[in-house]
């Protein structure tokens, strides 16, 4: 008699077990395809993130190509001042 409640103990340990190691399972299950769920979601970014930073760049070469047009516009102004400075100078 005490040998069968002792596997019945044992038995039920078991079992015990058994259902915690599913319930582990399932939950390892859904941590991993939180996981990775959560990696692609930030692969996805990463790549939005990268494509606004290659927008960014272009824009400021574009940017930086008419601040120098700009400047090349305000010297040929300043050197068409000069000239004409130089000529109301002559005619005086």
């Amino acid at each position: 008699m005490e040998l069968q409640s002792k596997e019945s103990q044992l038995v039920g340990r078991v079992e015990e077990l058994e259902s915690e190691k599913k319930k582990f399972a399932g939950q390892v299950k859904e941590l991993v395809n939180e996981v990775v769920s959560k990696k692609m979601h930030f692969k996805s970014r990463l790549k939005e993130l990268d494509s606004k930073q290659k927008q960014l760049e272009a824009q400021l070469k574009e940017h930086e190509l008419k601040a120098r047009e700009f400047d090349s516009q305000v010297k040929e102004l300043e050197c068409k001042k000069k000239h004409f400075e130089s000529q109301v100078e002559e005619l005086k």
